[in-house]
């Protein structure tokens, strides 16, 4: 979903559904390193977990828009059986340029 209270501002709202993308995975960090796998070939669960997003942009000009954001990651049955699977929050900001 997406509000634009105003013509430079924009208010946004994600929510992301993860899953495996076979039940032989397993679970890769954005370098591309197997970071959770499940002990046998085959896992039983390939809910990976579900993410939600509050992200606000600001545009300074037409070509510079600075944004801020917080999301919340809710781990699903695969990291929940195969790894410590606790929930996480974190906060973050971009900075964007156009040519």
């Amino acid at each position: 979903m997406e509000l634009k209270p105003q013509a430079s501002l924009n208010l946004t709202f994600n929510y992301h559904f993860f899953r495996l993308a076979s039940a032989f995975d397993g679970l890769y960090n954005s370098r591309g390193i197997l970071v959770v796998r499940a002990p046998t070939s085959r896992a039983r669960h390939s809910d990976v977990g579900q993410e939600s997003d509050i992200f606000l942009t600001y545009a300074l000009t037409r070509q510079v828009s600075l944004g801020a954001g917080y999301a919340h990651f809710f781990p699903g049955r695969f990291l929940k059986e195969y790894s410590p699977g606790h929930a996480t929050s974190f906060p973050y900001a971009s900075c964007t340029y156009r040519f």
